[in-house]
């Protein structure tokens, strides 16, 4: 008897797996049938839908009709559980050759750049050997994560097939209150809009509050779990609302904008934070025989790079009424050239001058200390030293001047005045309101040898805490707020020299 039971036994446990494995082989087969991608279908759809660019009375993302494309993890279903699914895209624009897609929600969230330099002989290098470049969407490693993981994630060979390259103009690029150079041009399968792009399609936001909702997206489940993404969950409509980048709109080399969870414009949010999210964009193939899609927006939009052309102009206009003069060469690993000086005061025989461009980055102090000192710092030590003996050669050296400086504190700091002698200096708070002026803004601007950016550079004058040093900032401002003094400062000296 036994033995019969334990057959029994044997043949129900036979069918029990052949029903188990029936039951899974149907169902896979009816999710593989459910995931069949139809080219035809699925661009008859595109040409169908209605463009956002085209439709000014939309008030929110929700409205607009979207179309899947892709799989990747996004809700939690009722165990917990983020199962891969079709992302839903909303249509931005088309022409005959291409769709421009942006995802609806917020899918994932990643710092812009995760690559942060190192300090070598007066640079900052990084390990692709980029010189400040950290904020660029050419060599943030967001794209490179974009293009390689997050791609090969959200799309099979097939879907790839029908995704074009897309030709990104990332040169000059406008936000509220600065020109900002972007980098390169880009040629990419997946990526992110910029400003002018984001603005053209989706409205110029924080002017116009439907403007703003239409931008707003929510962050998936799954984007806001993996890297604590920033989520609004106190306001009204925008509760739930993630926020997310947008690229190449940056005011420092640290600095970039980003759309907020209520779908307004934020321009200054650093480079490394994690907590922003990613709207990846795609362009589809239209017609199989176009090559390569460009964003091409319409004449209405102003052409961002023959602004700032002008703005340069002017600039430089204004600049050509202070004299130039040509001394010493900057020798490191990247640059060999001649530095230029503008000559910003003449007194008694001499010539105060100050270095055109910020021509390196070191630490004021090498530790952080509790008071701050010109004469004690590291940057005094440098620039007299170090400095003066790599640039200048001895008949250049017979016309700088060791001159007697003064520097005062900024009526928030250290109350003491200190009296140093020096060749090679950087400028005081008061050396620069009594030769420069506040409101000079062309002046104040400078950017470092690569021309890229413009760049905050030191002053000697301390700044509103004990440990801070202060700093002409990067838009031309004045900030005696400073920065920590143990950290990379940009360096402009100034010298006097014999007038002849």
């Amino acid at each position: 008897m036994r033995g019969s039971n334990s057959k029994i036994n044997v043949f129900k446990l036979l069918k029990l797996f052949v029903g188990l494995g029936l039951f899974f082989c149907c169902n896979l087969m009816t999710f593989a049938n459910n995931n069949i991608f139809n080219k035809d279908e699925f661009v008859s759809r595109l040409k169908s839908m209605k463009m956002v660019s085209s439709c000014t009375t939309f008030t929110s993302i929700d409205e607009l009709e979207t179309v899947k494309f892709g799989n990747y993890q996004q809700f939690k279903d009722e165990y917990g559980i983020y199962n891969k699914e079709p992302v839903e895209w909303i249509l931005l624009y088309r022409d005959d050759n291409n769709a421009y897609l942006m995802s609806k929600y917020v899918l994932d969230s990643a710092q812009y750049n995760n690559e942060k330099p190192r300090f070598e002989r007066g640079a900052y290098i990084y390990d692709s050997n980029i010189y400040d470049l950290a904020s660029d969407w050419e060599h943030s490693t967001l794209r490179k994560w974009m293009s390689g993981t997050m791609y090969d994630e959200l799309f099979n060979d097939e879907e790839k097939s029908l995704i074009n390259t897309t030709y990104l103009d990332n040169t000059y690029v406008k936000d509220y209150e600065h020109y900002t150079f972007g980098g390169n041009h880009t040629e990419d399968k997946l990526y992110i809009l910029n400003e002018e792009e984001l603005f053209h399609f989706l409205g110029k936001g924080g002017i116009d509050e439907d403007e703003s909702k239409l931008k707003a997206a929510k962050g998936t489940d799954y984007a806001i779990k993996q890297k604590n993404l920033n989520v609004d969950y106190h306001n009204d409509w925008y509760k739930g609302y993630s926020d997310y980048w947008i690229r190449n709109v940056k005011i420092t080399e640290s600095d970039l904008a980003v759309i907020r969870a209520n779908g307004k414009y934020n321009h200054k949010v650093n480079i490394y934070d994690k907590r922003y999210g990613i709207r990846p964009c795609i362009t589809i193939k239209l017609k199989e025989s176009y090559d390569m899609a460009r964003i091409d927006l319409s004449k209405e939009v102003r052409d961002v790079s023959a602004d700032y052309k002008v703005i340069e102009d002017k600039k430089e206009a204004e600049l050509s009424k202070y004299d130039t003069v040509k001394l010493g060469r900057w020798l490191d690993d990247k640059n060999n050239v001649e530095l230029i000086w503008y000559v910003i005061a003449k007194e008694n025989g001499m010539k105060l001058l100050l270095s055109k461009d910020v021509v390196t980055k070191v630490k004021y102090n090498k530790k952080k200390v509790d008071e701050v000192h010109w004469k004690d710092s590291n940057a005094r030590i440098y620039l007299n030293d170090e400095f003066y003996n790599l640039v200048f050669n001895d008949e250049e050296k017979k016309k700088i001047q060791s001159v007697n400086i003064k520097t005062s504190d900024n009526s928030t700091s250290l109350k003491s005045e200190e009296y140093t002698l020096d060749k090679v200096f950087l400028l005081s708070y008061d050396e620069v309101m009594k030769y420069i002026g506040m409101d000079n803004i062309n002046l104040l601007e400078a950017k470092p040898f690569d021309k890229t950016r413009v760049s905050s550079w030191a002053l000697r004058t301390p700044g509103s805490k004990e440990n801070r040093i202060s700093i002409v900032s990067s838009s031309g401002k004045i900030d005696l707020k400073g920065n920590p003094s143990n950290n990379q400062q940009g360096i402009r000296p100034a010298m006097w020299i014999k007038e002849n």
